[in-house]
């Protein structure tokens, strides 16, 4: 969005904010009613998925303004209803989405203030259709084309064949799907619509032409005045709180379907026949843009250009150089296709014998200086050299007196900054991104430059048309992805590694010491994702004008809210039970009384059981926030499945002297697939919260059941209380982080459990409702789906404890393990299961240890990960690499504190069998090992 686009749109939202309050507004006449929107289905403005709820652009938009203004809201497939805005008058519809505003039409109806977005028309063919070329306009007169009577593109299209001297024959249909078919049948040759096709239609149509924009908006009757004023009072306040709001939207769901092919002419085809591979020019100390590790390339620009050899047809090879002017020079003698990032002007690529494709990414620019430091004294400004000419032509942005330096790469420039060399540095806001999300943002100031953007350009030899064209309609198909190619490439993810490899073994006095370094890193890990916020918060804000700037200290002040509240949370739950352990620790050393002394020690186990449970679920929010958590499905008795958490449930509910009834009776015997961890995880968090929140002599229920469903049966669970329950006011923040309610009644929990539940049904794609009311009790019921298994897939039965006993019993098991007090608590496990345990300090040792050993003479190998000298995924490839029969076939399982997908993906790829997370659970570490033991050894 243009920053002057972007001020004008705010005035507009404040205008329209002010004129909506000043009228009437009838919140509770609209809390009656049921309004009806019209939506374009099977576009991203709307599609329903297989249960039949409705998603998409617009659905997102108007349920978050009817929420906001408390009206419900029903939507309506419209997309063949060539009456739409007739219906509108009759009431059949409330609102029509997507409507193109013009005076006639102004004159009959209300639109809302804001502008939802812009689509251009695109005159499409039958994709084997190879008569058209693309971007010809006077092929256009020997063509039957397709119009929707009922749109104003129909008019429009014809004041364009008008003014470009062209005279198609002109079809006249009432609604999408009959045009679409027209087409495939060739009745005629091609149709005119918005870029807004489903998948099936983009495999099927190819693009030849794009022209008349369109500004779009929601429509509503003339007499409807509190309807419209309720949804312009609300788009201000999303628009005030996320300016990128509809932007966000359009990224979101956009990226679902795709546009219709772009039509190559046969003289372009001719050049990818002759030219197979496109080689792209980079350079090699480029990050964000490009990094290099031997023979593989990261970053944004080698992820876009993999989308445009896709698109094109084309393999893609790489070569990278230390300047610009070595890449500019290998473009123009042939040796490279086409320069990957070009950012000056056109001129300057002309000068240089360049010629540029179309813009890519238009980039907003930024200045970083020093924090504190004002920006007139600014004398000399560090820029990345092929953005020289382009800052160079704009003097406006620098002061007069300013001396502009040029270096190679971004991290030059930077160093040039943080070396005092530079008193600024300008750049792309990408950059300045990734730049701040490297390093201790704090220490630097970010100014948004207005006057200056930098357009991202491939660029290729001055003579090489034909490929530029080529490039051209490629990128025209997948520039849209771009913004999301720098999300996913410039911000820093929030690492919670660190804090996982602080959990410490069952050692009671180092419990204490260790936990409160992983508060330090979970800290930290907090702190980088807050900052990550207020950067984003202040590069936006320095967009827009006073009104913008007082957004940016609202933002910052509610990030530092949400963090302190957060970080108050994880101290207090934090310190809860390492007061326990430290306290308990201290009495059980001072008791001689052995009773006493246990008593004291199985404290001690609860508080660092409730402890490990507290990072487990603060690790499962993080990946559900970051969109990293995944489900591992396995094939599964779906009665046993729930059967497995009576047991702990029944031993709580009996200490509480509670009534608990537990009910499978009504499920199948299924084998389905399913994640069992995380469906026992949603079950448990219910039940405990049900036991912990019902009072003594209450009663509490789980029932498991079949029920009807799309595809097979579904699974409704179904978990009831007659405990304390929630008020109205908390059930709407009840999926929060770290959210309980205050009431008289003293709470061990974290409040993590129900957003876990939340999230986790969610990503299963289930439902979840829930009942409650104070006093009288709480039913939550969760339905889930899931796909049968063959019954051949399920996994055997796990041995008994016995049978793992006289397996391991007499093994020799060599242990890798960097930390002292870590290795001697695995050794001593070991040792109880009368297993003769090899120790090493680190993975070299451990290399060695088994290099010296006899062949056969190690039975298995336990590694940790993170060790000095060598680490466990070195250790494991250089154990597999050597030259002896057993070296191969023994058994390698990782013991560590690395518990995310990734780790345990590392450790597969580095040739381990089984990954086994700390805090150790001896009896899954023990079948682990059993498991992965050949059967006859």
């Amino acid at each position: 969005m243009k920053k002057a686009g972007f001020r004008l749109l705010f005035a507009l939202l404040l205008l329209a904010s002010c004129w909506s309050q000043a009228l009437p507004v009838h919140a509770e006449d609209l809390s009656a009613r049921l309004i009806r929107a019209a939506v374009l289905s099977n576009s991203f403005y709307a599609y329903q998925d297989s249960k039949g709820v409705w998603h998409g652009m617009d659905v997102d938009c108007l349920t978050n303004i009817s929420q906001r203004e408390g009206f419900r809201i029903e939507f309506v497939d419209s997309s063949n209803d060539p009456n739409f805005m007739e219906n509108l008058d009759s009431g059949v519809y409330d609102i029509v989405c997507n409507v193109v505003k013009t005076p006639e039409r102004e004159a009959d109806y209300l639109f809302n203030e804001v502008m939802l977005g812009s689509v251009n028309n695109m005159l499409y063919v039958r994709g084997d259709d190879n008569r058209w070329e693309y971007g010809n306009i006077e092929q256009v007169s020997k063509m039957r084309i397709g119009v929707l009577a009922s749109y104003t593109n129909n008019a429009d299209f014809r004041t364009w064949c008008t003014n470009h001297s062209v005279t198609p024959m002109m079809i006249e249909y009432s609604s999408i799907d009959e045009m679409n078919h027209a087409l495939s049948s060739g009745e005629i040759d091609g149709d005119v619509n918005a870029s807004s096709y489903t998948n099936d239609v983009s495999r099927t149509f190819q693009t030849i032409m794009e022209f008349l924009p369109e500004s779009y908006y929601y429509a509503m009757r003339k007499s409807d005045t509190e309807l419209k004023n309720a949804v312009d009072t609300a788009m201000v306040q999303i628009i005030a709180e996320d300016p990128y709001y509809l932007e966000s939207l359009r990224s979101k769901y956009g990226a679902q379907f795709q546009l219709p092919a772009t039509l190559f002419t046969q003289s372009e085809q001719a050049y990818i026949a002759a030219h197979p591979t496109l080689t792209v020019a980079l350079l090699r100390k480029d990050a964000p843009y490009c990094s290099e590790s031997g023979t593989e390339y990261s970053g944004i620009l080698p992820d876009y250009y993999a989308m445009i050899a896709k698109a094109a047809g084309m393999e893609l090879r790489f070569v990278t150089f230390d300047t610009s002017k070595e890449a500019e020079d290998a473009v123009i003698s042939g040796s490279v296709d086409v320069l990957g990032i070009f950012s000056s002007d056109i001129v300057s690529a002309s000068q240089s014998g360049l010629t540029l494709t179309n813009s890519y990414y238009s980039a907003d620019t930024a200045m970083l200086t020093f924090a504190g430091r004002d920006s007139s004294s600014v004398k000399k400004i560090a820029v990345v050299s092929r953005s020289l000419d382009a800052i160079q032509s704009n003097f406006s942005i620098v002061s007069k007196d300013a001396e502009i330096l040029s270096f190679e790469s971004l991290s030059d420039c930077f160093d040039a900054l943080n070396s005092e060399k530079a008193d600024a540095l300008i750049c792309a806001l990408p950059s300045a991104t990734w730049l701040l999300n490297s390093s201790n943002a704090s220490a630097y100031s970010i100014t948004s430059l207005d006057n200056l953007k930098l357009d991202f350009c491939g660029a290729v030899a001055f003579s090489n048309r034909t490929l530029r064209s080529i490039l051209d309609k490629c990128i025209a198909g997948t520039k849209s992805s771009f913004p999301s190619i720098i999300t996913n490439d410039t911000l820093q993810e929030s690492s919670w590694q660190t804090f996982i490899t602080r959990i410490p073994p069952a050692v009671i006095a180092v419990s204490a010491a260790v936990m409160v370094l992983i508060v330090a890193a979970l800290a930290w890990a907090l702190v980088t994702s807050s900052r990550n916020q207020k950067i984003r918060t202040a590069a936006l804000a320095a967009q827009s004008a006073a009104d913008a700037q007082r957004l940016q200290a609202e933002a910052m002040k509610r990030t530092a809210e949400d963090k302190n509240s957060f970080f108050a949370s994880i101290s207090h739950d934090m310190r809860t039970p390492l007061n326990a352990i430290i306290g308990f620790s201290a009495m059980a050393e001072k008791e001689a009384d052995p009773e006493k002394k246990n008593a004291y020690l199985d404290k001690i186990s609860t508080s660092g059981k409730l402890l490990n449970d507290l990072v487990n679920d603060t690790l499962t929010l993080s990946k559900a926030s970051s969109g990293k958590l995944t489900l591992h499905e396995e094939p599964v008795r779906i009665r046993a499945l729930f059967q497995d958490i009576e047991i702990p449930i029944r031993e709580a509910a009996e200490k509480k002297k509670i009534s608990f009834s537990f009910s499978c009776s009504d499920l199948e015997s299924r084998a389905v697939m399913a994640d069992r961890l995380n469906i026992e995880k949603i079950c448990l968090n219910l039940l405990t919260n049900a036991i912990k929140y019902t009072p003594e002599g209450g009663h509490v229920s789980f029932r498991a059941a079949d029920c009807p469903g799309e595809g097979g049966a579904d699974t409704l669970l179904s978990v009831r209380d007659d405990g304390i329950g929630m008020s109205d006011e908390f059930q709407k923040r009840m999926y929060e982080p770290f959210v309980q309610e205050n009431r008289d009644t003293h709470s061990t929990g974290t409040g993590l459990g129900l957003s876990i539940v939340h999230d986790l049904v969610a990503l299963m794609h289930g439902t979840i409702r829930v009942t409650s009311h104070i006093n009288q009790g709480t039913d939550f019921e969760i339905q889930l789906h899931f796909r049968p298994a063959e019954d051949e897939a399920l996994a055997e039965e796990p041995a008994d404890q016995e049978e793992i006993q006289a397996r391991l019993a007499g093994k020799s098991i060599l242990v890798c393990e960097d930390n002292e007090l870590n290795r001697e608590l695995i050794m001593e496990l070991l040792h109880q299961q009368q297993i003769t345990a090899i120790s090493a300090e680190n993975g070299q040792k451990g290399v060695q240890r088994f290099t010296e050993s006899r062949p056969g003479g190690i039975d298995a190998v336990l590694m940790d990960i993170r060790m000095p000298v060598m680490d466990g995924l070195e250790a494991a490839r250089a154990i597999r690499a050597l030259d002896r029969a057993d070296a191969g076939s023994v058994p390698i399982i990782a013991l560590t504190a690395n518990a995310f997908d990734e780790d345990i993906e590392a450790c597969r790829a580095a040739g381990m069998n089984a990954h086994v997370t700390k805090p150790i659970d001896s009896a899954l570490l023990f079948r682990t090992i059993a498991e992965a033991l050949p059967e006859k050894s």
